[in-house]
């Protein structure tokens, strides 16, 4: 048997769409629905960082790495090497000349046609 309703309580129906209705509002139960101006102010905020993402994006892109390209050689050492090192133009040339010069004096030697014939005719170049 059914027990009889009192007059105040909600039948079935009634409790289920009071249920969703909380489910749609969340834990701020009975406070105001939020102002449609914030909603607008968060989709600004996502705007804005959309434009300085992009402005950061062009200045570094577009601006710096070409003037820094322009005036440096960027390059990393052996010893260092999550380093990065910035050497002026002109610095670094001075620097390959005299490592060049270096090479040229120690390690290296000019030899002869012959002499580079007979290596290369020596050696398996991989090709068939």
């Amino acid at each position: 048997q059914q027990q009889p309703r009192k007059a105040n309580q909600p039948n079935n129906g009634q409790q289920k769409q009071q249920r969703q209705q909380n489910l749609h509002e969340g834990p701020a139960q009975g406070r105001a629905k939020p102002n449609p101006r914030q909603a607008t102010s968060k989709d600004r905020h996502v705007c804005d960082m959309h434009m300085l993402q992009s402005w950061v994006w062009y200045l570094m892109a577009g601006l710096v790495t070409p003037l820094i390209r322009a005036a440096f050689y960027v390059t990393e050492t052996e010893p260092c090497k999550n380093q990065v090192f910035y050497f002026r133009k002109p610095v670094w040339a001075n620097l390959q000349k005299a490592a060049v010069a270096e090479l040229l004096e120690q390690r290296l030697h000019p030899i002869s046609e012959d002499e580079a014939a007979a290596v290369l005719g020596a050696r398996d170049l991989g090709i068939s």
